[in-house]
């Protein structure tokens, strides 16, 4: 692919490969977009992708929530930007699975899963949930398969009570008051209070271990370790909302 980043003023990408006319659009447009940010390597509004790969403003739009969605993105409500997550970092790392294995986190992850047998999963933030984009499955005999790319309640499901333990009360607060927003009709509120505790109990370790209801002594062969998320290089930190 013929690509040339443009001046500092304008960051865009100037040339891209040639489409086949059987190439389904959609599916095309959700690849530029993400080499357009593998180019620009910065966050970036709708207007500027838009402009950038000569796409309408609103199919733009449509797809970059999309993408948000399926955890593919990172939205930053307050600058209105996107930018690429850190599962977009993991596709194909099997191909160089060599190279990829010198990752600080993966080691780590394959470390645990070795001295353990249990799953370890790496999971990011997403929205109102914790989204698995990295698993390292089982070996104990008595082992659970975690699909890629499940997602669970930030408020209800240990690793997100892992997450939830590195950021601040009023953050948590803010989090549980949308989520009881947005809960549908006859779902049952949750409590921030107890939220909170449950979060305290994991800090300042950031560690849960969850166990099997009425089996207090037995895990159930999935660790989840939270760390802090931080700053973007080039700007501030984004959030998937």
């Amino acid at each position: 692919m013929a690509r040339r980043r443009m001046s500092a003023s304008r960051d865009r990408i100037s040339a891209r490969a040639p489409v086949e006319q059987k190439t389904v659009k959609s599916a095309g447009r959700v690849l530029e977009i993400l080499e357009y940010f593998d180019d620009l390597q910065r966050a970036s509004t709708v207007m500027e992708i838009a402009d950038a790969l000569g796409y309408p403003q609103s199919s733009t739009s449509a797809l970059l929530r999309s993408l948000v969605s399926l955890g593919y993105l990172n939205y930053d409500a307050m600058a209105r930007t996107y930018v690429t997550s850190s599962r977009v970092a993991l596709l194909g790392s099997w191909v160089n699975s060599q190279f990829f294995a010198e990752g600080t986190i993966i080691s780590m992850m394959k470390e645990l899963n070795e001295k353990t047998g249990d799953t370890v999963v790496l999971g990011v933030r997403n929205g109102l949930h914790i989204q698995y984009i990295h698993v390292i499955q089982a070996t104990s005999p008595a082992r659970l398969h975690m699909t890629l790319g499940t997602v669970r309640p930030l408020a209800a499901s240990g690793a997100g009570y892992a997450l939830l333990s590195t950021m601040t009360d009023n953050e948590v607060t803010r989090l549980i008051m949308r989520i009881n927003a947005e809960a549908e009709e006859g779902q049952p509120l949750i409590k921030v209070r107890d939220v909170l505790e449950l979060a305290r109990r994991y800090s300042p370790q950031g560690i849960c271990i969850q166990l099997r209801h009425g089996h207090a002594r037995r895990r159930d062969n999935r660790h989840r370790v939270a760390a802090p998320e931080r700053p973007a290089a080039h700007g501030p930190r984004h959030r998937r909302n």
